[in-house]
């Protein structure tokens, strides 16, 4: 009988990191008036106009380049309400302003 072959450690180690988890990037500030590199970091990350979204893997370079333009992003999807991000800041003013 024939066996089938084994995969390499990479292959393994890629097929379980696979769904590793999503986030939502939407750009809801302009970049007009912005230093060319946050206008670069933006469309790295897939941005073009305004209200625009998409999904990026959850990784440590994608939330690097979220951190650096979180003034005009929101982000959603797993793990998004970390602390500081600009949806859980807004949320809380809403919240405040609400009990007020």
């Amino acid at each position: 009988m024939a066996e089938e072959p084994q995969k390499p450690a990479k292959a393994k180690r890629a097929a379980k990191t696979k769904g590793a988890g999503k986030v939502q990037v939407t750009l809801r500030r302009s970049v007009i008036g912005e230093k060319p590199k946050t206008r670069q970091t933006v469309a790295g990350l897939g941005l073009g106009k305004m209200n625009s979204t998409v999904e990026l893997p959850d990784n440590p370079s994608v939330r690097g380049m979220i951190h650096a333009v979180r003034h005009l992003v929101e982000v959603s999807g797993e793990g998004a309400h970390e602390r500081g991000s600009r949806r859980t800041t807004e949320e809380g003013r809403r919240q405040r302003r609400r009990a007020n």
